[in-house]
């Protein structure tokens, strides 16, 4: 009897152990013939946390993607708070997941499984699913809104320019706050606007990101920076701009301090600066460092 077969009669243990063990041995084996003894045993399982160790078996040992999605149901059902560790059972399979969190994206309605989809689709270039993930914002499920929000940005660069725009204003802060880091983060000069008028933005992440991705466009988005710390009537709002301006300005005197060709795009944010906050009163403290070229 080989190592496979001893372990799959194992499984039938009345010993609660010796099945435990069984089935994790079969998954370092990923013995893709035990798949339905496996998902058999963790029925048996229930809300019992061995579950976990049944179900990462079952992953490694699935040869399709139907097994997975049974899998899915499964875990999810006895353990529908668990969407992280799930999640990662899932990523253990040797098989592709992309199809299967596509199809769950665009046909699922259950929170629990549409959360564990997400969590697994974070990170992946699997464009497809983008129809899925726009349908999804707007679910009912915030959590689910704000997970398919943020996997939505990853696609920045395929998304039409308005929709980026109406997710700066969604009802939602936490996706508001993601656009606005992705337009810095990718950086799209066509929202320096928008981000502007995000530094107004009542929840501070928000503000927080506009700030932090008006630094990242350049003199025009340092310069836009400057202006709204200048004009900011609200004390909150202009201390959120004023700590971006001087971040982003220590930033570029550090790199010009060990880069010589840097140095001309130091002076020239100074300048910008000394021209639009110095002289309204605001600014740097009298005798800050000025590296010349």
């Amino acid at each position: 009897m080989g190592l496979v077969e001893l372990e799959r009669k194992r499984l039938r243990s009345p010993r609660r152990g010796t099945r435990i063990e069984a089935a994790y041995r079969l998954g370092i084996m990923r013995a893709s013939e035990c798949t339905e003894d496996l998902l058999k045993l963790l029925e048996q399982e229930g809300a019992e946390s061995t579950a976990f160790v049944v179900g990462r078996a079952a992953a490694k040992c699935a040869g399709s993607l139907e097994e997975l999605h049974r899998l899915l149901i499964l875990l999810t059902r006895q353990h529908p708070e668990a969407h992280q560790l799930i999640a990662d059972i899932l990523a253990s399979s040797s098989l592709d997941t992309g199809t299967l969190l596509t199809e769950l994206l665009r046909q699922e309605e259950d929170e629990h499984l549409l959360t564990v989809a997400l969590i697994g689709m974070s990170g992946r270039n699997e464009p497809e699913a983008l129809g899925a993930l726009d349908r999804l914002v707007l679910s009912g499920h915030r959590e689910i809104r704000i997970k398919a929000a943020k996997i939505l940005l990853q696609y920045t660069h395929l998304l039409p320019m308005e929709r980026i725009g109406e997710l700066m204003r969604h009802p939602d802060w936490e996706i508001r706050a993601a656009a606005v880091k992705a337009a810095g983060d990718q950086r799209l000069d066509f929202y320096l606007g928008a981000l502007v008028q995000s530094m107004a933005d009542e929840e501070w992440w928000v503000r927080y990101y506009s700030a932090k991705s008006l630094s990242r466009l350049g003199p025009a988005g340092f310069e836009a920076l400057c202006e709204a710390a200048g004009a900011a009537d609200s004390g909150v709002f202009r201390e959120s701009a004023l700590e971006a301006v001087h971040e982003e300005l220590d930033r570029a005197a550090a790199t010009a301090s060990r880069e010589v060709r840097q140095i001309p795009h130091y002076n020239r944010l100074n300048l910008i600066y000394r021209r639009m906050l110095n002289a309204s009163g605001g600014g740097r403290p009298a005798g800050s460092a000025r590296i010349s070229s």
